[in-house]
């Protein structure tokens, strides 16, 4: 059965079945993985696919591979390789190696002199394509950011016993509200509030930020980074 790879951002059409086939190895919001594949370009990141093409002319998404530019500089001019997938169905058949050596002559065409990769288990693997152990290397990726919510903050500070100075603010405006509903008297220009003679309900402390639950693996895996000079 023949085969072509292709840059996914030619054939856009196919994003949302790559979306799914990555989501079943490694499972992540689809929107966000669709919006992560929509940046594929020639300037990198860039993606590609591999196809299957049938009897009949019909073509089917057998496997993909990317690669991002690596930021460290004292690397010289090299990728970042990632997200090497062959649907489970074709494993066996020499996919993953087609993928790789085209990423590889892609990667050459731009200028690049030298590869990078992670794996779990698939040290062999990548040996047997003449990739070699390293250290782990910064690569470009999309950063994120996580804000903490008032009532989250509030949480963390009575942990370790501070105070939420956006909280200061609530406090003026329940004084505000007191002189403007007549509870205060006003006795030489000066303003006394009156506590309501109510009986006072002290706020329960907000529980403590529960700890993450971790299933706990049966084997520690450590991720292996390997690399490559690329030459013809």
């Amino acid at each position: 059965m023949n085969t072509i790879v292709v840059p996914l951002h030619e054939e856009p059409s196919l994003i949302p079945l790559v979306a799914d086939i990555l989501n079943v190895q490694w499972p992540r919001a689809t929107a966000s993985r669709i919006v992560s594949l929509e940046k594929s370009n020639e300037e990198l990141p860039l993606n590609i696919v591999l196809l299957e093409i049938n009897e009949d002319g019909s073509k089917r998404v057998v496997g993909h591979a990317s690669i991002a530019r690596v930021l460290d500089k004292s690397k010289g001019d090299a990728v970042f390789i990632e997200n090497v997938l062959v649907i489970e169905e074709r494993r066996g058949k020499g996919y993953g190696r087609i993928l790789v050596q085209e990423i590889e002559k892609i990667a050459m065409g731009k200028g690049f002199t030298r590869s990078y990769l992670s794996t779990l288990d698939k040290q062999d693997f990548y040996s047997h394509l003449g990739y070699s152990v390293c250290a782990p290397i910064v690569f470009s990726g999309p950063a994120s950011s996580k804000l903490l919510s008032s009532d989250r903050m509030d949480g963390i500070l009575h942990i370790f016993g501070g105070k939420n100075n956006n909280n200061d603010s609530n406090d003026n405006e329940i004084a505000k509200s007191r002189e403007n509903n007549g509870d205060s008297e006003k006795t030489n220009d000066t303003f006394i509030y009156n506590e309501p003679q109510t009986t006072k309900i002290e706020k329960p402390p907000p529980p403590p930020p529960s700890p993450m639950k971790m299933k706990a693996p049966n084997k520690i895996v450590a991720e292996t980074w390997m690399t490559k000079e690329l030459k013809a």
